[in-house]
């Protein structure tokens, strides 16, 4: 977890553009879905941060790219 800590503090410290990257979500973690992080702003107070999930789902939905960008919100909230 220490590692992803410090990969998103040095994302934050990037300009702005989509960051992309493909994680398991849904059913013990095994439908991909893709997540796309954009950071759009200067400095800390003005920083906007938009989180899409994507995952091609079968015929049981399983909401596994809300799940995953979820995931990825509930990580920058803790840093």
């Amino acid at each position: 977890m220490y590692k992803r800590q410090g990969l998103v503090r040095a994302l934050l410290g990037v300009p702005a553009g989509p960051l992309r990257t493909v994680v398991g979500a849904g059913a013990m973690g095994l439908n991909p879905a893709v997540v796309t992080v954009t950071i759009a702003g200067k400095g800390p107070s003005p920083t906007t941060v938009h989180i899409r999930g994507a995952a091609k789902e079968g015929l049981i939905k399983q909401r596994a790219g809300r799940e995953a960008a979820e995931r990825v919100a509930d990580g920058l909230r803790r840093v």
